[in-house]
């Protein structure tokens, strides 16, 4: 059985190593966990691996902090994740959240508190469910007792990371949500796959696989998207594959894009007069 870890950030990018380390302590290697800063291989497409993780991962943990709960690459996982035929399923693992500052769609999954030490234990007991109970309590209770303290303090150390005074993202509508999210990383979806998982996002998402690979932007760029028209970029968050750009369009506002797989093409740089 696998489990996906989607993070967003660097909060959550050490996070995530320490999870997948408690997962892998916990359950004694009968669970797999897929996080794309350890599992991706030099010289492996990034699309097609985290492509195939998502289809094969059964359940989806989302390390959600008050920075990325709106990231466009958190959002198109959870619902990848949710959106799969079969019993694919998202918890959201709150970092530095309170219940009520989740935002549909991620609101609609139940979540667990990533410092609470007996929301982890009814996670695992999720995954043992699923696992068939292969994992016997007592040696349950003794492998979590070894693996949760270091979780314990990795998520601790997270929650220090939050920058003082970060206001929650607004509250968008879902067309906001498919505009910003569906349109920039659809080529991550196989073609004529129904992302139904979702009651809002019932959008059927079909489009040919695109990699802009190592295409660089800066602030000022002029770019073309084929769905919103010109616009010009005004900031770039992120890194790696992972990089957004903040473009604002002549006609559709602002919009974020996954840079490596938008469909864009740049124009020029913005020339300041």
């Amino acid at each position: 059985m696998q489990v996906f870890i989607s993070w967003s950030g660097d909060q959550t990018k050490a996070l995530g190593h320490d999870l997948k380390e408690f997962i892998d302590t916990t359950f004694a290697g009968h669970v797999e966990s897929f996080l794309s800063d350890a599992n991706i291989a030099p010289g492996e497409r990034f699309n097609d691996v985290i492509n195939d993780n998502l289809e094969s991962s059964i359940i989806g943990i989302l390390l959600l902090t008050r920075t990325n709960m709106a990231e466009p690459w958190i959002l198109f996982e959870a619902g990848a994740l949710a959106g799969k035929t079969g019993r694919g399923s998202v918890v959201p693992l709150l970092v530095d959240l309170d219940r009520g500052d989740l935002r549909p769609p991620l609101s609609q999954f139940n979540n667990v508190y990533g410092s609470v030490e007996a929301d982890l234990r009814k996670l695992c007991a999720r995954l043992n469910k699923e696992l068939g109970g292969k994992i016997h309590p007592a040696s349950f209770d003794l492998l979590f007792a070894q693996a949760w303290p270091k979780l314990a303090d990795a998520i601790a150390t997270a929650q220090t990371l939050t920058p003082k005074d970060t206001a929650l993202p607004e509250s968008r509508s879902t067309e906001e949500i498919l505009n910003e999210i569906l349109l920039g990383v659809n080529a991550l979806v196989r073609d004529g796959r129904p992302s139904s998982g979702l009651d809002s996002w019932s959008t059927r998402v079909t489009a040919k696989m695109r990699d802009n690979g190592d295409l660089n932007l800066d602030k000022g760029d002029r770019v073309a998207h084929s769905d919103f028209g010109d616009g010009t970029v005004v900031a770039v968050t992120g890194e790696g594959a992972k990089r957004i750009a903040h473009v604002k369009f002549d006609e559709a506002g602002s919009k974020k894009l996954l840079i490596k797989v938008a469909p864009i093409t740049v124009i020029s740089p913005e020339i300041e007069s």
